[in-house]
């Protein structure tokens, strides 16, 4: 005879409690003594399972005024959270003032660790990793990272606020390919904060930190008010100074933009962002995604074989130049492609100086301000 018990810890299974004995030891107990003893035993595992039950009861009634709590935070440590500005499976992005004791007031973006995977030590220690490879990269075409840490069991990355939209925000804005001097100009600026991010090394060591972001794509480009532009989001990112968090045959990034060694589970390299960065330039000049799919296996059956049309054929405007500039990060051969991020910005330079392309920031800013940029709101006399 056999009494068990599951044991679990919001809502997970974690083990078994289990105590029995043979029927003829049963018998011989009831005839004997030892009656009282296997008795107490009994009851011992019951009342063992009913503690662990109420042990459970209560760690899981604790969590959920934890999430209820931590859901309604108006402020982290210095940071004022004063507007959501986005939501993902993971984490949520909010606008906040940070305030100092003295007066000193700065916007800034802040963020937080959803409520519920406060407790999940794998996409902690993510986040964790993404705060530090990040705050490693000091450039003008790359988000800042101002501050990291954990505050009232909530992990957060406070960050600099790019005041705009992002270039998947502005394509759908526009539903058309972007003009070829401002493609040109915002790839010249991407990659320039690319080959930073690849080249970075190790401040002690001088050893390279072989940075990969893996995700570049239009929703991680962000476009300020002021004609800046940056590469956000390294949550996936990948360094050979930190673990990797990735389990094997995981993809990792948005299927619409890997690369194919990424769909054949091949080594990762940084020109998978060249890659990346191809098929946005492709997608801000054409007006719309190369390829979409649906899940991981139509992606990994479909990139490694499929033909790319010339960039020309959709868009026969553009410059010979900038066509073979495009379809070269767009190679499937590694060989072929370009193998640096800085040799695609030369190029491009190259071909914008030949077309004399003046566009800069500052147009970029007024493209930015006549088409995103918000009212002030009217003062009541």
């Amino acid at each position: 005879m056999t009494f068990k018990k599951d044991v679990t810890y919001s809502g997970i299974k974690i083990g078994k409690v289990s105590i029995g004995w043979g029927a003829q030891k049963l018998v011989s107990a009831v005839k004997s003594d030892h009656l009282f003893m296997w008795l107490f035993l009994i009851a011992s595992a019951a009342a063992t399972a009913g503690t662990l039950f109420l042990v459970e009861r209560t760690l899981k009634k604790r969590k959920m005024e934890r999430e209820k709590a931590m859901e309604g935070m108006t402020r982290i440590g210095p940071y004022l959270l004063t507007r959501k500005i986005a939501q993902g499976g993971m984490a949520e992005l909010y606008l906040a003032d940070y305030l100092r004791e003295d007066g000193f007031r700065k916007t800034v973006a802040v963020k937080k660790v959803l409520p519920h995977l406060a407790d999940n030590r794998d996409f902690i220690d993510m986040f964790i990793r993404e705060a530090r490879l990040a705050a490693l990269l000091q450039h003008p075409n790359v988000v800042q990272i101002a501050d990291f840490g954990k505050i009232q069991n909530s992990y957060f990355i406070a960050m600099e606020y790019v005041n705009g939209k992002n270039l998947a925000e502005i394509m759908g804005f526009l539903k058309k390919g972007l003009p070829v001097d401002m493609a040109v100009f915002l790839i010249l600026k991407i990659s320039n904060g690319l080959q930073y991010s690849h080249a970075r090394k190790d401040d002690k060591t001088g050893k390279p930190l072989n940075i990969v972001h893996r995700d570049i794509s239009p929703q991680n480009i962000l476009i300020s008010l002021n004609g800046e532009v940056k590469i956000g989001d390294f949550g996936i990112s990948k360094a050979t100074s930190e673990p990797s968090l990735t389990q094997a045959g995981v993809i990792k990034g948005k299927l619409s933009y890997l690369s194919p060694e990424q769909a054949m589970g091949q080594a990762v390299t940084h020109q998978i962002d060249i890659y990346a960065l191809g098929l946005v330039f492709y997608e801000i000049l054409s007006g719309s995604r190369l390829y979409r799919f649906t899940n991981d296996i139509e992606a990994i059956r479909t990139i490694p074989q499929m033909t790319i049309p010339l960039i020309i054929t959709k868009r026969p405007d553009i410059p010979q130049g900038l066509n073979d500039i495009v379809m070269k990060c767009l190679e499937k051969s590694t060989v072929k492609r370009y193998q640096t991020a800085q040799e695609l910005h030369d190029d491009l330079l190259k071909l914008k100086n030949h077309l004399g392309i003046t566009y800069d920031a500052s147009d970029l800013a007024l493209f930015m301000r006549a088409n995103f940029e918000e009212p002030e709101p009217e003062t009541v006399a």
